[in-house]
């Protein structure tokens, strides 16, 4: 069984609510409506904005029915708290909250679906929840397809297999040590509880590449664009990510908790929101990277401690070049030697408490007080830290 967090039993109960007030599903399910018995839908096209839940120990054939939810903001199929559930041959799309989402759930097994357009959020959700099967499952055009998250290494353990694909692309789901991805073209690539990961050459639109809790870590020479995230790093460390290139995603490159991480010439290109986004992290050294054209920041760093940024490009942001924030002061870091010009409000935004040395910069003018306009700090608002830029570079 799963242990289940007392934090999350007052909102566990609540949907215990609504699935025994919910009506029984049948072969023409009807808005809102349970599956609590072995299932088979008439086919048909459904418009049920609230979409239907799937209790334990059944298994429903949509028999290539079509759940739409109208951008309605529920999820499609839910299963909460459910357990060796089957679900098959559905087609659900265009609900905001999600497609399909799994919660508390385990042994569960969703064959031959497929699951589009949500706009805001996922095709298949899959949180906190044990021994999930995907096989054949197509999942387009959603903000995110396949997203996994919990808190134990049981929540991100489940049998994914290539023969499901995102946005046209197949989905590489691994775990284990050594592992290798050489020179695929995927539509999700996800590592997660590893130990000596390599990725290189691989070709990426649709989920972008993360790495989650992995110990020795290479990723280089990766493209990625349409995703969320071209590349998301979290709870990991030793690791170095180098020569890839990220244009034209939602977030450029995340790096959060983790340690002992470098970043280094990589390309961050066009960016809808932040380029580079560095959070709880520590012993970084992000170097002789371009990060261009981001629609927010180029690079945003909160609640993280000594790391060394150098020799970088950071040009072209919609908001500010650097955006320093958190409400707690990041200590020991160091920003030298960058370019950074062109950008939007800011070259240099410190919100953070602290004081943050960045000297021997480029910030596209040679006139002292042409650089002091760039930057937000102690001189604009008085309980922010102070931004040391001097010296600076002339060319």
């Amino acid at each position: 069984m799963i242990k289940k967090g007392i934090l999350f039993f007052a909102l566990a109960f609540f949907f215990s609510l609504e699935i025994v007030s919910a009506i029984e599903c049948g072969p023409v399910p009807s808005d809102g409506c349970l599956v609590t018995q072995d299932t088979t839908f008439v086919f048909e096209e459904y418009f049920l904005p609230h979409g239907i839940s799937v209790g334990s120990g059944v298994s429903l054939d949509c028999n290539n029915a079509t759940l739409d939810g109208g951008n309605s903001l529920y999820n499609g199929i839910s299963l909460i708290r459910a357990e060796n559930t089957k679900i098959e041959n559905c087609f659900v799309e265009n609900y905001e909250r999600g497609n399909l989402f799994l919660w508390m759930s385990e042994n569960i097994e969703i064959f031959n679906g497929s699951f589009s357009r949500s706009l805001s959020n996922y095709g298949i959700h899959i949180k906190e929840s044990e021994n999930v099967t995907l096989r054949n499952n197509f999942i387009n055009e959603n903000r995110v397809g396949l997203y996994v998250e919990g808190f134990s290494e049981d929540d991100y353990l489940h049998d994914i297999d290539e023969s499901n694909f995102v946005d046209g692309g197949k989905v590489i789901y691994l775990s284990g040590d050594n592992v290798v991805v050489e020179g695929e073209t995927a539509g999700h690539l996800e590592i997660v509880f590893a130990q000596n990961v390599f990725v290189s050459d691989n070709l990426v639109s649709g989920d972008g590449i993360k790495f989650y809790n992995i110990n020795g870590l290479i990723a280089e020479d990766n493209s990625v664009s349409d995703s969320d995230f071209g590349i998301d790093v979290l709870f990991s460390e030793n690791v170095s990510l180098s020569g890839n290139s990220f244009e034209e995603n939602n977030f450029g490159a995340r790096i959060y908790r983790t340690k002992e991480f470098s970043f280094s010439g990589n390309e961050i290109l066009n960016s809808l929101f932040d380029g580079l986004i560095i959070a709880f992290s520590e012993f970084g050294r992000v170097r002789e990277n371009v990060i261009s054209e981001s629609g927010w920041n180029g690079i945003d760093l909160s609640y993280s401690n000594d790391n060394l940024f150098f020799n970088n490009t950071i040009e072209s942001s919609g908001e500010s070049g650097i955006f320093a924030g958190g409400n707690e002061e990041s200590l020991g870091n160091v920003f030298q030697f960058n370019r950074i010009y062109a950008n939007g409000e800011y070259g240099f935004e410190n919100r953070q408490r602290g004081r943050i040395i960045a000297k021997n910069n480029w910030w596209g003018s040679r006139e002292k007080e042409e650089i002091e306009k760039m930057i937000f700090d102690k001189s604009d608002m008085k309980r922010t830290g102070r931004v040391v830029f001097e010296p600076f570079l002339r060319d």
